[in-house]
């Protein structure tokens, strides 16, 4: 259970980043019996049997999805995003887009294809 980690160093809450089965619930309640919460991710929580879940609920063991972001951050914020498709659709050309936010056209041209309001060829 090495991947298996305390979150706070009294062990009442635990992150475990695989699929939590009856047996693991059970190795876990061993290894941590002050558990009061365990966090998984959410891809994970929706696997989780309903049965688990019922059982370390009726131990008094709380388990939470877990929310942080996955994967690469966006380069471009939401703000710039929209201005983008806000000029674009007003017809400021790619180009003068571009050279006005500071933003590559090959970029400008990813995200008004990822909007849908122009088309990749």
């Amino acid at each position: 259970m090495a991947e298996i980690r305390a979150v706070d160093d009294a062990g009442t809450v635990v992150y475990v980043p695989r699929r939590l089965s009856a047996s693991l619930a059970a190795d876990l309640l061993k290894r941590f019996p002050r558990l009061s919460k365990i966090l998984l991710p959410s891809s994970v929580f929706r696997a989780v049997s309903p049965s688990v879940l019922e059982g370390l609920r009726s131990v008094g063991v709380e388990v939470v999805p877990t929310n942080r972001a996955r994967g690469r951050p966006p380069k471009y914020s939401e703000d710039v995003i929209n201005t983008i498709c806000l000029r674009y659709t007003h017809g400021d050309s790619v180009a003068k887009i571009s050279a006005d936010l500071g933003v590559p056209e090959r970029s400008v041209y990813y995200i008004l294809s990822r909007r849908g309001l122009i088309r990749r060829r």
